[in-house]
């Protein structure tokens, strides 16, 4: 019985004597063994950067440029949190401030109404410095 016939996928059809194979088949066997050797080796050995061909080094390159992108994301979510975080931290500091210097009569009855209604930060200090001012003025209007 003899051998299977291997043919390269480049090959040409034609060779210059009969019975001969083309150029492209008669490299195949080489590049038969150099697989059959590699199929061999451990995988981490086989999977090393440096021995990558053109389409798994594009692939690694697409990998990593998604990983960066995904990091970039992380890190303009993350400054976006932190400074919502701080602007939070300023209003709720903001009402604390004028709650301390400010008597509000009712502010007891406020914080269900504001729960219920889901007032903001802001709201919630706009409604207890209006209530503030119509029972406590600071200024008198001119008569």
């Amino acid at each position: 019985m003899s051998p299977p016939v291997i043919h390269s996928d480049r090959c040409l059809g034609r060779s210059k004597s009969p019975k001969t194979p083309c150029s492209w088949c008669a490299a195949a066997a080489h590049d038969v063994d150099a697989l059959r050797d590699r199929a061999q080796e451990l995988f981490s050995y086989v999977r090393v950067e440096e021995r990558f061909n053109h389409e798994q080094t594009l692939e690694k390159v697409a990998h990593l440029k998604e990983q960066v992108n995904e990091l970039k994301l992380e890190t303009v979510n993350l400054k976006r949190s932190v400074a919502s975080a701080r602007e939070d931290v300023a209003e709720f500091k903001e009402i604390f401030q004028y709650l301390g210097t400010h008597s509000v009569p009712g502010l007891h009855r406020m914080f269900p109404i504001a729960l219920a209604q889901r007032w903001g930060a802001k709201k919630f200090l706009e409604r207890i410095s209006a209530i503030s001012w119509q029972f406590y003025p600071a200024e008198l209007p001119p008569v």
